[in-house]
């Protein structure tokens, strides 16, 4: 069905009639007077957004149309809304030696067949921090520092001052679990903790700052992935290792789908002042960010706080320089700028929902992936920030895998893990955890 609006003369006639049946005592119909004058000015209005949304309506039915980049691109010209390039990523790694080696600026690294360079010309040096927490309760101790940590997995680590002797000495099984947080492993099982006393863990090493040389998201490593250096350098071994945040920000150029659903959600949402539509798109308008939410007087009225993730990065939760970024863009949409103190741009938190199935029948490896993947299915379908997961929604999907390959029906099984709806708190999404069976 056709849109056609009212002329401007149109509306002021409807203005008058109405003027005429509500308030009977006044004349529309005076062009000396101040009504008729007000009168016209809102049919101009009127007429103006009319107009707007007819400009919006048509383009928007061929919008969704479109077949090929050629032919989405003039309206993607007319909203300002380019196609996502291919980005190259960035990160730190950790490289160890031997003391007062240098790792020049231009050195190469290769991992996965890409080609990582270094930034700056560093120096391999002993570096110290202190303990605040060391503990154990088997072979396996957990160290907790009293600020961040420059380590990474696979990184010899020399702990001492423990009052404990099996928590001393050089280990080299050590895996980084957080900004301030790593394990390694001792020979024989210990029960102890300490966190008192001059407790240090030490290493010698240099930290890199490592940039890609292609784009795409196969430059993206996550933490305590191996980089090999290109050639040799005396005193330095052969690998490094990236940090907890791994190598992030290399993006593949925009899918089309994607793009065209950007394009076609700027047309039905016409962008006017600083609000949902416009804040999303944004954030969307950078490179690898996927996702993004809105609450709008959040935390109080004025403010906004807006969430987003990277689902095709190794870790899907955007870093502060993404956050940076994506907080810069909102701003940036304000009429006035004198402050940034109502914008809020996070990461989400991370709920992580772990799976424990038994008594599959049949009990195959492939009805198991089968199950897997429709677990993840249900994860990409349903999952949304601060959603609730129903238990029963989460079975029916686990009840419905097919096996392709057999061609039979999940028979019966045991959900061990989770028990209970999954309830998520302010800024927290679900995130798929491990699937395991028992």
């Amino acid at each position: 069905m056709a849109f056609n609006p009212p002329s401007i003369e149109e509306i002021i006639d409807r203005e008058k009639t109405y003027i005429k049946e509500v308030l009977k005592s006044l004349n529309p119909t005076d062009q000396n007077a101040f009504l008729y004058s007000l009168l016209v000015a809102m049919a101009n209005l009127s007429n103006d957004n009319n107009m707007q949304l007819k400009i919006d309506i048509i383009p928007n039915s061929f919008v969704t149309t479109c077949k090929t980049e050629d032919a989405l691109q003039p309206f993607a010209n007319i909203k300002s809304v380019p196609k996502n390039l291919a980005t190259i990523s960035s990160g730190k790694a950790v490289i160890s030696g031997i003391a007062g080696t240098v790792i020049p600026i231009g050195t190469n690294f290769l991992a996965n067949d890409v080609k990582y360079r270094q930034t700056a010309t560093v120096e391999i040096a002993e570096q110290s921090i202190g303990i605040s927490n060391i503990t154990a309760n088997g072979r396996t101790v957990t160290v907790t520092t009293a600020s961040e940590h420059n380590f990474a997995s696979n990184i010899p680590i020399t702990i001492s001052g423990c009052n404990t002797e099996a928590f001393n000495g050089t280990f080299s099984t050590v895996t980084v679990t957080g900004l301030t947080t790593f394990t390694y492993t001792i020979e024989n099982s210990v029960t102890a903790t300490e966190s008192s006393g001059d407790l240090i863990a030490t290493a010698t090493i240099a930290v890199l700052d490592l940039r890609s040389q292609t784009y795409g998201q196969i430059t993206n490593l996550k933490n305590g992935d191996s980089l090999a250096i290109e050639g040799q350098i005396a005193g330095a071994n052969n690998n490094a290792y990236t940090m907890f945040s791994g190598i992030s920000g290399g993006a593949d150029d925009e899918a089309f789908e994607e793009w065209k659903q950007r394009v076609v959600y700027r047309f039905q949402h016409p962008i006017t002042y600083f609000n949902v539509a416009n804040i999303k798109t944004a954030v969307l308008g950078i490179s690898g960010n996927t996702r993004c939410w809105v609450k709008e007087c959040t935390p109080t009225v004025g403010q906004v706080t807006v969430y987003f993730v990277r689902d095709n990065d190794a870790d899907i939760l955007p870093d502060s320089n993404e956050i940076s970024k994506a907080k810069e863009a909102v701003v940036a949409l304000r009429t006035v700028k004198d402050s940034n103190t109502d914008v809020f741009v996070y990461a989400p938190t991370s709920k992580v929902v772990n799976f424990n199935i038994s008594d599959v029948v049949p009990n195959t490896a492939t009805m198991k992936t089968a199950i897997e993947n429709n677990i993840k299915q249900f994860f990409d379908d349903n999952v949304d920030l601060e959603a609730t997961l129903s238990l029963e929604k989460i079975k029916s999907a686990i009840q419905s895998s097919f096996d392709l390959e057999t061609g039979k029906q999940l028979d019966t099984y045991t959900l061990n893990t989770p028990s209970a709806d999954i309830v998520c708190s302010t800024g927290e999404l679900p995130v798929l955890g491990t699937i395991t069976f028992s």
